[in-house]
């Protein structure tokens, strides 16, 4: 997750479908103002057996900016003539892997989002929608990885507070390695249940079968590039207080 900033993206659907699902190409019309642009397609698909439309987003943010980024907030909406409109914010966040440089690209992919199928007419209910309509993606925050930001603060909440517990979970982590060794770490990350952080899922996938001092190195790794970003940032701020009481 997983933010801040405002900026108007709009994705333009073309209106054929195919039975049951279609795939379009999404038309970026972001602001020119605005440091990241979005290119890929959105998929729709209606299971008529359940009466479930599903969306999915699949594309690329583009870096159009001298800076790089740490945050990526969009908002995709679209009104539909029948059947459920999608409502959907999606964040990326750099903050504790690669940066998204100036003049670079990345790909991103949302979640399934599955909404149900509701109409007036019972006799229409497991019908194929024949058309989408357009689809508008904001981006509406972006933060640079010197600290400032792009766009409203407030829709970068979520996205903050999962950075939050993602840092309290590393550190968390870093006391158990400390304390008990690399193998009560393999063994304390093999046994967790529900959600895990993506930072700390993308370790594991690089580990998987590996040895626990893979995971070790790569925790370690993890934890040297969080306090290099917190160290830049609290910088940044810290100038900028700076700059603002002088005046």
């Amino acid at each position: 997750m997983g933010y801040i900033r405002v900026v108007t993206v709009t994705i333009a659907l073309s209106s054929i479908v195919c039975w049951g699902q279609a795939k379009k190409e999404l038309h970026d019309i972001s602001p020119r103002t605005s440091p990241v642009r979005v290119s890929g397609v959105i998929s729709v698909a209606d299971d008529s057996s359940k009466s479930i439309r599903s969306y999915q987003v699949e594309g690329r943010f583009h870096n159009v900016s001298d800076k790089n980024v740490a945050l990526i907030v969009v908002h995709l909406a679209s009104d539909q003539a029948t059947g459920p409109s999608l409502r959907l914010t999606y964040g990326e966040d750099y903050f504790f892997r690669d940066l998204l440089e100036s003049a670079r690209s990345d790909i991103f992919s949302s979640n399934v989002v599955k909404l149900r199928i509701t109409t007036s007419d019972p006799n229409k209910n497991n019908e194929v929608e024949k058309s989408i309509a357009p689809t508008t993606s904001a981006v509406i925050f972006v933060q640079f990885a010197d600290g400032t930001t792009w766009g409203d603060p407030e829709a970068a909440t979520t996205a903050f507070v999962e950075r939050k517990q993602t840092e309290q979970e590393l550190g968390r982590l870093e006391r158990v390695l400390t304390n008990d060794g690399e193998q009560a770490l393999a063994n304390e990350l093999s046994s967790e249940n529900g959600q895990v952080f993506p930072c700390i899922r993308s370790l594991l996938d690089r580990c998987k079968g590996g040895s626990p001092s893979c995971v070790a190195d790569g925790l370690r790794s993890v934890l040297e590039t969080t306090r290099q970003r917190e160290s830049v940032m609290e910088s940044a701020s810290t100038r900028a207080i700076e700059r603002i009481t002088k005046q």
